[in-house]
């Protein structure tokens, strides 16, 4: 009788112990399955609420005293994240898809977990040429800003900037394309001073490049 209870009280653990897996591993595949197209819900809740039009530093914002282009120091109309100051480290700004990361530097690829990476000898805003940033689509570690996830949304005459030893350098955008993963061309070296951004395509693969050319205010 006693061998009896005890093996349906193993019966009853295991049981729950079993469920519990189950639990978790359809928790675990819905995270897994859903998480991906959270950057579009961001990107939407994002928009909504930015009371900045897309103006993180103050040195960009019209309604700014620290720009000297303003006109209007009636900053009451401003979100407090409009005066964010000029960042120490180099960073790049889409304000149309609410993308602000840190640009990085390495010779290896796994740089492009920390950020956007630009690409070992291509150009600097300051040198002029063509300066390449390369990023991945998706990342899910990092769900909200995820990188290029959302770079196809970028519109001709969309403005970006970058942030580089502590200077900005504004550019738009004059291009949108998709190429063959073998085009390297879009690395190269240009007389005229152009800004190259571009991620794998379609989303989910690394068949082909999606890139983003803009060139200075």
């Amino acid at each position: 009788m006693k061998l009896r209870k005890t093996s349906t009280k193993f019966k009853d653990i295991r049981s729950r112990v079993e469920n519990l897996l189950s639990l978790i591993l359809l928790l675990i595949a819905m995270y897994l399955i859903i998480t991906p197209f959270t950057p579009q819900l961001w990107l939407l809740w994002a928009k909504s609420t930015d009371k900045t039009d897309g103006f993180v530093y103050a040195s960009n914002h019209p309604l700014a005293p620290e720009n000297p282009n303003s006109t209007n120091n009636d900053i009451s109309k401003a979100d407090n994240k409009v005066f964010k100051p000029i960042p120490s480290e180099n960073r790049l700004v889409i304000p149309n898809i609410q993308v602000d990361i840190e640009i990085v530097e390495g010779s290896e690829a796994s740089v492009l977990m920390k950020g956007g990476w630009r690409r070992p000898k291509t150009s600097t805003p300051e040198e002029g040429g063509n300066t390449v940033i390369a990023a991945h689509r998706f990342l899910y570690r990092s769900t909200n800003a995820s990188y290029f996830y959302n770079l196809d949304k970028v519109n001709i005459g969309d403005p970006i900037v970058i942030y580089w030893k502590g200077k900005e350098y504004n550019y738009i955008v004059t291009e949108s394309k998709e190429v063959q993963a073998s085009e390297v061309q879009i690395e190269e070296n240009t007389q005229d001073t152009i800004l190259t951004l571009y991620t794998c395509t379609p989303l989910w693969t690394a068949k082909n490049r999606l890139v983003v050319i803009a060139k200075p205010v």
